[in-house]
């Protein structure tokens, strides 16, 4: 188990992994305390209660098995470092480290939670910390751009919208 606090929610916010690593149903969640020693109620699925999960992802052959997981911070961003499958299909054992931001959401019902910007499967940016937009360039071969015209959805094609930092990437 990991705890976490978060001032402006006064609660304690503690992540344990859960079910059998060897499992695509191996995951993060978490529970919720007012104090440090408990108790803690787990938050379920609606209310936001995976912290790191493929549920309900389409990167179930990707990835598999995230959990063993440990929270750090680079600057005043808050990251989960957290084990994964290379591949489950030939070893269940063979698993290595990946990093994700975690960040504060609001749930459905307006409670703060932890949310992963994860799991991930793609190269990550380096974290540079105190909510810097600054990344290392990997690729001087690489473009992003917005076709403001696509399908006559303009709402829909602004270049702010390709990452919030809360929603994940994969490659297709």
């Amino acid at each position: 188990p990991v705890m976490t606090y978060n001032a402006d929610t006064g609660l304690y916010y503690m992540t344990i992994s859960s079910g059998n690593y060897g499992k695509n149903t191996y995951c993060v969640i978490q529970l919720v305390g007012y104090s440090p020693v408990g108790p803690f109620r787990k938050l379920d699925a609606d209310e936001g209660g995976m912290v790191l999960s493929i549920e309900n992802t389409n990167v179930s052959d990707i990835i598999t098995g995230v959990g063993h997981h440990s929270i750090t911070y680079a600057g005043d961003e808050m990251l989960i470092v957290y084990h994964r499958h290379f591949n489950l299909a030939l070893n269940e054992h063979n698993r290595y480290p990946a990093t994700d931001r975690l960040v504060w959401v609001k749930n459905s019902l307006g409670m703060t939670v932890l949310h992963a910007n994860g799991p991930s499967s793609s190269l990550q940016p380096k974290f540079y910390g105190n909510n810097s937009t600054k990344y290392d360039i990997i690729s001087g071969d690489a473009t992003v751009s917005v076709d403001a015209k696509t399908n006559g959805q303009d709402a829909f094609n602004d270049a702010s919208l390709l990452n919030d930092n809360v929603i994940v990437t994969l490659p297709n």
